[in-house]
């Protein structure tokens, strides 16, 4: 008998995709010629289309992975666009190919007009329009996309949007309809350089010409607008389209939603969630995820969690994307607890983590430290069959450079390349960084070397990484060849570059050149920041070119950056040295009040730097005036004014500072309380002395040798010997009292006091004794 035929499944299993199908039974030319690519250059062809959006550069064998496309068809087109002498004649010239031109083509075309959008646009426009660049399915509505997305990024690096709408302006003279997508990828073009005024502007001029209101066109301005922080404007362009159309789609409303979500909005969102429900964009699975993926963006995760359970009331099943950008959101807040039983759910209701669910995972594990733990999720996602990429590879490197594991990390990229996974320029700059903080600057030059010979080019992050490594072991000569290289290879050096070996050149005790880089900045391209004067006039002051620096800062205050306490702490050292207040002081009136109370290092500095120069009155004043500001002095203050008063023969106002202290709870060091009492002993204020060794022992500590001596030498310099009788025996009874480790350091304090006044009284009898013999 014949076998009884296989179940339905096994022939869904088994059944060839379609595209493969179609790839292996047509020949290469006949692929080409209808604008299919072969199976294994379609990937390359989305891996390059990854990149142009995210502006990353090609990878190794660039040729292969720009397009499986080129064909002499781009180049005819190319060669037409190239004659700018053409005018009017372009699109007749183009409608003349004797070839169809496919998405593919328009792609290749636009990578080689990148440099002039004026040109590109008109050719997309063209292209638009012929109905082979239509997206009359699936693989033909990527590919459009591909086309649309490329414009936009052309656009927002060029900025040449007069040129733009020159072209639609003469289309409009001449009759010709201008298509749709042009102004689509015109908004979208604005959105991304956050130009939102022009975005809106645009969509109101489509129906002058001739476009009609395009609810792709709305959905466009939508995202412009929500990206950009104008939800106000989102919402009312939202309640607009209800009142007079384009009518919104589930599109249009999970825009929205997500807008309310990531602005904190959460009741307007749970208001339009209401009204979905009973219209006919009924809320489905998407719309909840959009609104929990703004909810995290907010920081609002527990209602976050909260709207989650009410999907699950109303019978929608979150899938896996619902919970992995709800579980992102909870470890980027480093709450990984949670993240962890968000985790458990999810399995324990069938739904099957995807990479990014794991990648979250442990980037949220390596953050906190736990890198084991992040290797255990590694292996059980790789004993759940769910395929690593380069991100979840980035990861863990990354959690191993932070721990200083760079053995092992230089072994997951080795393990990387034998898989053959192509490293990205993170998993390179990863290992990079984490080899120059450690000062193996000769292990991420190899590294540097191989990213030139497997085809990954080096970004800016890269040679910055190296600029300031090779700075902070003094190579600032191997710094400084970089930059020249750097340049000559189209990397253009930015103020992070310029700043580092600026400080590489101050830190080297290279002045004169870091002087000609610093004035030679501006011809350079390179606008200095608040880091670049920092960094110069510290290097200006501690030189001892105080009047140099002065100068630096003022150029600095009429480039209209805004000095901060690091500024103020350069100057307060530099001045100190050159006993320059007066010129401290006039910084300090220029100080922005919120720099000054956030920082209590400039008080303590400030105050050390009157003490030292004996301006008691001044050091008292700006200590009222922190207290008059709000800004209630820290315990360091405090102490280096106490000092500082000790020291210039104000001990009385010392005391009363401390009791002050004592009232606020706050107590100094030991060598606080040292110095005053040897300060009341020293100006025969014994029994205030004695009440600030009250104040200490009730803080809990114990006082050392040297405080007992001075006090004891204290009494009798007065010639109160009975009181240092009383005193020792008021020491015998703390001592009683006290816990086991004062008692123990006062009992010891007590005998070495003892055995030095017993040592002492031995000397002066024998004085006594010797004078009487001599009589």
């Amino acid at each position: 008998a014949a076998p009884p035929p296989p179940p339905q499944e096994w022939h869904a299993l088994r059944r060839p995709h379609p595209l493969k199908f179609a790839s292996a039974s047509l020949s290469g030319a006949r692929l080409h010629e209808e604008g299919i690519a072969p199976v294994k250059e379609r990937a390359r062809s989305f891996e390059c289309y990854l990149r142009e959006v995210k502006g990353l550069p090609a990878p190794r064998d660039a040729r292969r992975y720009v397009s499986p496309h080129n064909s002499p068809h781009a180049t005819a087109i190319c060669r037409i666009l190239s004659e700018e002498s053409r005018g009017g004649r372009l699109e007749r010239d183009l409608g003349k190919l004797m070839f169809t031109v496919t998405p593919h083509h328009a792609l290749d075309v636009l990578k080689l007009q990148r440099s002039d959008a004026r040109v590109a646009f008109r050719f997309f426009v063209w292209a638009v329009q012929e109905e082979s660049c239509m997206p009359d399915n699936l693989h033909g509505y990527r590919n459009h996309k591909r086309v649309c997305d490329l414009m936009v990024q052309i656009l927002a690096q060029r900025k040449q949007f007069d040129d733009v709408w020159m072209i639609l302006e003469d289309m409009q003279k001449n009759g010709s309809t201008c298509p749709a997508d042009a102004f689509i990828v015109l908004i979208k073009s604005y959105g991304r350089l956050g130009m939102v005024k022009d975005a809106v502007e645009t969509l109101k001029k489509t129906v002058g010409f001739g476009c009609g209101q395009r609810l792709d066109a709305y959905n466009a301005l939508l995202k412009v607008l929500v990206e950009n922080s104008h939800i106000e404007e989102a919402q009312r362009t939202y309640r607009r389209m209800h009142a007079i159309g384009p009518k919104p789609n589930k599109i249009t409303s999970n825009i929205i939603m997500h807008g309310l979500g990531k602005f904190g909005k959460a009741a307007k969102a749970y208001t339009l969630l209401e009204e979905l429900n009973k219209g006919v964009c009924i809320p489905d699975v998407v719309t909840y995820t959009e609104l929990i993926k703004g909810l995290c963006q907010a920081g609002q995760l527990h209602e976050a969690r909260k709207l989650l359970g009410n999907m699950k009331s109303k019978g929608l099943k979150p899938d896996v994307v619902t919970y992995s950008v709800l579980m992102d959101g909870f470890c980027k807040n480093e709450m990984l607890q949670e993240s962890l039983e968000l985790f458990t759910e999810m399995t324990h209701r069938g739904c099957i983590p995807n990479v990014f669910t794991y990648n979250s995972l442990m980037y949220a594990f390596c953050k906190a430290g736990k890198i084991n733990d992040a290797y255990r999720l590694f292996q059980e996602m790789l004993d759940r069959l769910s395929v690593p990429n380069i991100v979840t590879y980035n990861i863990l490197i990354r959690g191993l450079c932070h721990v200083g594991r760079l053995d092992e990390a230089r072994g997951m990229y080795d393990e990387i390349v034998a898989q053959g996974y192509v490293p990205s320029v993170e998993t390179y700059n990863l290992l990079i960084d984490g080899y120059c903080k450690a000062c193996q600057l000769d292990k991420a030059l190899e590294l540097f070397h191989r990213m030139w010979g497997g085809g990954c080019h080096p970004d800016i992050y890269t040679y910055n990484t190296l600029v300031h490594g090779f700075c902070i072991v003094g190579r600032v000569e191997n710094a400084q060849k970089l930059v020249i290289k750097m340049r000559k290879k189209g990397c253009i050096p930015n103020v992070i570059t310029y700043n580092s070996l600026l400080d590489g050149l101050c830190k080297a005790n290279r002045l004169t050149e870091a002087r000609k880089l610093y004035e030679e900045l501006p011809k350079l391209g390179c606008n200095p920041d608040i880091l670049t004067f920092n960094t110069f006039i510290d290097a200006l002051s501690k030189s001892g070119n105080i009047d140099e620096a002065l100068l630096t800062y003022e150029h600095m205050l009429s480039k209209g950056f805004t000095p901060t306490v690091v500024t103020l702490n350069i100057f307060i050292h530099g001045f100190c040295k050159s006993c320059r207040l007066d010129e401290v002081l006039r910084i300090v009136d220029q100080m922005p009040e919120m720099c000054l109370l956030s920082d209590a290092v400039t008080y303590t500095l400030l105050i050390d730097a009157f003490c030292e120069t004996e301006k008691i009155d001044q050091a008292c004043t700006l200590v009222e005036n922190m207290a008059r500001k709000g800004f209630c002095p820290v315990i360091e203050v405090y102490s280096q004014l106490i000092c500082g008063l000790c020291k210039a023969g104000h001990s009385q106002k010392a005391s009363i500072l401390l009791s002050d202290m004592h009232k606020n709870g706050w107590a100094p060091e030991i060598p606080v309380f040292g110095s005053l009492v040897k300060a009341l002993c020293d100006v025969g204020n014994v029994d205030e002395a004695f009440n600030v060794f009250g104040l200490m022992l009730e803080s809990g500590y114990a006082p050392d040798t040297g405080i007992l001596y001075a006090f004891v030498c204290g009494l009798r310099k007065a010639g109160r010997f009975e009181d240092t009788t009383r005193f020792l025996d008021f020491l015998t009874e703390k001592c009683a009292a006290a816990d086991v480790a004062v008692r123990r350091k006062l009992q010891a304090a007590q005998s070495h006091i003892k055995a030095i006044l017993k040592r002492e009284c031995k000397q002066v009898n024998a004085g006594e004794n010797a004078i009487v013999a001599k009589k």
